[in-house]
């Protein structure tokens, strides 16, 4: 039997739908040996787990990964063709840290170049890149900015390489979201040894410093970093069963803690969550229901958009309940509340409420 809503209190519904709050205050083994921790699935944004998470922090080799993703990007996009052949700037050789020894007027595919900045973060590397794509370091600079702003992060870098930039955990992390979507940046930051050729058959040896690659199942990065002064930090990615978290490690007091630190997290994540698909868009909930006084005699309740949602495995299988008034008064459009969808857990808690929309205008008679 439908369940009779009040007409005042469903105009007054959020248009969005409502997320639970599933971080909790759980203690982790390498809690006390690194700065600040996150973990987040990866296409919500969920946070899971958190420690010092919105602190800007020093990050070590980490503050290149809004200059390689901004690179990714524009290889995904075509902006940047990875056939592409970069001559080496003398600037760029010149570029301490780690690198793919480049050397001055070399000639080298883009491919190649991403390669090595993906997997070990060469500065080289990345400076060559961004010289060729975007004409200088200043336009690179400021489309690395754009980058950040679009994700929400409200660092601004003045040099490509990020040099005096500060992050905090979950800064890194929509980063990480955005890595973990790039075709570009997953296709490299998943090996763990690789190499590149340079001109006369020289090459450079890639080791990747992220060993969950070889010792964690699904992990497919996506960047570390390390200094004396700011610790071992790093950026993981895994994936299982169509869910993907993102773990974000600051600080750690050595690489084996980093490993560890960001080994339980993931497990965490894996051992108590899931993503789940609620509603697909346009997906009916509410079949045929009557109107009065429109042009339509009846019309279905939707869901506009397609709702993912993390969700807590001790929930178990979730139930539906939909409400929905007895019948609707026209006029109404397609972007007015009319009803909404309960997800229950086992226990019959609320879970999530989406709201759901006419799948068709109906106008008054007359």
């Amino acid at each position: 039997m439908k369940r009779i809503l009040i007409m005042a209190i469903i105009a007054c519904m959020i248009l969005l739908p409502y997320h639970t709050v599933l971080a909790e205050n759980v203690t982790m083994s390498q809690e006390s040996a690194f700065k600040a921790a996150v973990l987040i699935e990866a296409k919500t944004g969920t946070r899971l787990w958190e420690k010092n998470a919105d602190e800007g922090l020093a990050v070590a080799g980490l503050c290149k990964l809004p200059a390689i993703l901004t690179l990714a990007q524009s290889m995904d996009d075509g902006t940047l063709s990875s056939s592409a052949t970069i001559r080496v700037s003398q600037r760029a050789a010149s570029v301490s840290g780690p690198t793919a020894f480049l050397e001055a007027s070399e000639d080298i595919d883009a491919a190649a170049l991403m390669k090595a900045a993906v997997m070990i973060s060469a500065g080289d590397a990345i400076t060559a890149l961004g010289e060729t794509a975007y004409g200088s370091e200043s336009v690179f600079c400021a489309n690395i900015n754009v980058t950040l702003q679009q994700l929400g992060v409200s660092s601004t870098l003045t040099d490509s390489l990020g040099s005096t930039a500060r992050f905090s955990a979950y800064e890194l992390a929509l980063l990480g979201m955005a890595a973990a979507d790039s075709g570009t940046f997953s296709k490299y930051s998943a090996l763990y040894l690789d190499e590149i050729v340079h001109t006369g058959e020289r090459k450079t040896e890639l080791v990747n410093a992220n060993r969950l690659l070889n010792n964690y199942a699904g992990c497919a990065g996506l960047l570390t970093g390390s200094s004396q002064t700011d610790g071992y930090c790093g950026v993981f990615s895994a994936s299982r069963n169509g869910t993907t978290f993102i773990a974000v490690i600051i600080g750690a007091e050595s690489a084996a803690i980093r490993t560890a630190a960001a080994t339980e997290l993931l497990d965490y994540g894996f051992a108590n969550f899931r993503l789940m698909t609620l509603a697909q868009e346009g997906e009916v909930f509410a079949a045929e229901l009557a109107v009065r006084d429109g042009d339509l005699k009846s019309v279905n309740l939707v869901a506009a958009n397609r709702v993912d949602e993390v969700v807590h495995t001790q929930d178990g299988a979730l139930t539906k309940r939909v409400n929905a008034p007895e019948h609707l008064e026209a006029p109404f459009d397609t972007n007015t509340v009319l009803g909404s969808v309960d997800f229950l857990d086992s226990s019959g808690n609320e879970v999530l409420s989406i709201p759901l929309y006419a799948s068709s205008a109906v106008r008054a008679f007359g």
